[in-house]
């Protein structure tokens, strides 16, 4: 379980972090 949250979270934060870098190219 620990390990299948750190990768959810791994997503989720990759997907957190270039949502503002895609925002800001358009």
């Amino acid at each position: 379980m620990g390990l299948g949250s750190s990768v959810l979270g791994r997503v989720l934060f990759s997907m957190s972090a270039h949502a503002p870098n895609q925002l800001m190219r358009i």
